[in-house]
């Protein structure tokens, strides 16, 4: 039986990625064959801080946008200090504005998510794995064309549980 469980986690293992890469680029044909326009790919780093559904939350993301479509690479975490953490790591598809100054994005994805349940000394007491969907809202003020500050709202359904997240966030990259 653990042959069993090792052989199921490894086509697991093979199976999200190669969905992600084919959701990916579908939505990438489309954007692109609907675009009015080509224009310059812009790309950015978010990170940041903030009050979660099971207290603090953060997140981290590598986005891509070219003319208005998105691309998000993203990873965020909610959780105690002392108790349990909820992580997913995802790629997720989105629209965005085009606008220099101000910006507002929507994405919506598929990630792995984990759950970890630590005792007061940090050890590991249970930990699973499944596969889930982010949704991803962006809203920044970008002063100038390389940073940028706002906040960053997320949320995650899976069969382990839901996680929502608000976070004070700033941009680094690209913009314009």
């Amino acid at each position: 039986m653990n042959h069993e469980s090792t052989k199921r986690k490894s086509i697991t293992g093979l199976l999200l990625p190669g969905m992600l890469l084919i959701v990916a680029s579908s939505f990438s044909l489309h954007a692109q064959s609907k675009s009015d326009s080509t224009g310059p790919v812009r790309f950015w780093l978010n990170e940041g801080m903030g009050v979660g559904s099971r207290l603090l939350a953060a997140n981290v993301s590598i986005n891509f946008q070219r003319t208005q479509f998105l691309i998000t690479i993203h990873a965020s975490a909610d959780g105690t200090i002392f108790g349990e953490t909820l992580d997913d790591y995802g790629l997720l598809i989105g629209i965005t504005n085009r606008s220099s100054e101000f910006h507002f994005s929507c994405s919506i994805g598929i990630a792995g998510v984990q759950r970890t349940e630590f005792d007061k000394y940090l050890h590991i007491h249970y930990s699973s794995r499944v596969v889930g969907f982010p949704l991803e809202i962006q809203m920044y003020y970008r002063p100038l064309r390389f940073f940028g500050i706002g906040s960053s709202a997320f949320l995650f359904l899976s069969r382990l549980g839901t996680m929502l997240g608000i976070t004070a966030s700033s941009q680094f990259g690209w913009f314009w």
